[in-house]
């Protein structure tokens, strides 16, 4: 078979836009072809992206090169790329070659976008709208208190962060659509669900932002909460792999206790967030 027609067949089934991460595209790429060959090394995968016959692939793949704008154009021509999908190729490079904080930032809300623009049908576009903007998830647990009012004043009152009604009136709409929440003819909403569940399908870049908010409002709380009001503390360890992946098995069952926990709550009068944050702050010894 020839390269052209492996790697046009391989693109067309390993969807770019679901990954922010370079690395894991074209290992995705690898993996499939060599799943449909047999063997497929990674030199004969560097030779048919263009990049010549070496390594190259798999030192992209590893993380140790970064892809640089003329790779961008080899790869994107040998994938027989479109081009809105080339523009997100790039800009995915983009974001791994950027080391600042905030060109970083703003090259993901670019990222965003692109994804958004991407989705043809309804469905995955409102979930990405759920978790491009936080406010969806503290309305539809707001609806669930029981002294909730379906005026969106009322909801923007209780916000502790500025929220105007008529976001939330977007929100609510959004949450009506998604079928997360009902409106009855007498204009009263109610939650048809307990939790917000989309399965596996939901958008990893909306996740990302979603989390980039929540922490960013959890930064805010050391100075705009009363002590009352938040906990926030951490722990800086050395651990093993094995430890640390004890830790997150740890936390995904602390997290399982603290729903079935909340899921017997009886009389909720305010919504909080609890973040959890495990990373690394140091590389391991490669020797």
């Amino acid at each position: 078979m020839e390269a052209n027609t492996v790697l046009s067949a391989a693109s067309g089934q390993i969807d770019i836009y679901s990954y922010l991460d370079l690395k894991e595209y074209l290992h995705s790429l690898h993996n499939h072809i060599r799943a449909k060959l047999g063997r497929y090394s990674y030199q004969k995968f560097s030779e048919d992206l263009g990049l010549g016959s070496n390594n190259h692939s798999y030192q992209l793949i590893k993380g140790h090169r970064n892809m640089s704008p003329s790779t961008c154009l080899l790869i994107a021509e040998a994938l027989k790329l479109e081009l809105k999908e080339r523009h997100y190729l790039s800009t995915l490079a983009a974001y791994a070659r950027s080391r600042h904080p905030d060109t970083r930032q703003k090259i993901f809300e670019k990222i965003y976008t692109l994804r958004s623009d991407s989705l043809k049908s309804p469905e995955p576009k409102k979930q990405l709208d759920f978790f491009g903007d936080w406010i969806h998830a503290v309305v539809f647990e707001i609806i669930g208190l029981p002294e909730f009012s379906g005026d969106p004043e009322w909801i923007a009152a209780r916000m502790l962060s500025p929220v105007g009604p008529t976001r939330i009136k977007r929100s609510i709409e959004l949450l009506i659509s998604l079928g997360f929440v009902e409106q009855d003819e007498f204009g009263k909403l109610k939650k048809l669900k307990n939790d917000v569940d989309f399965g596996s399908e939901i958008e990893g870049v909306g996740i990302v932002k979603f989390h980039q908010k929540m922490m960013e409002l959890a930064r805010e709380s050391l100075t705009r909460l009363d002590e009352h009001e938040r906990d926030i503390s951490g722990l800086t360890l050395s651990v093993s792999e094995e430890m640390a992946a004890e830790i997150r098995s740890l936390v995904a069952n602390f997290k399982n206790f603290l729903l079935f926990r909340v899921g017997q709550c009886k009389d909720p009068s305010k919504v909080i967030q609890l973040n959890f944050q495990l990373f690394s702050l140091t590389r391991k010894d490669s020797t």
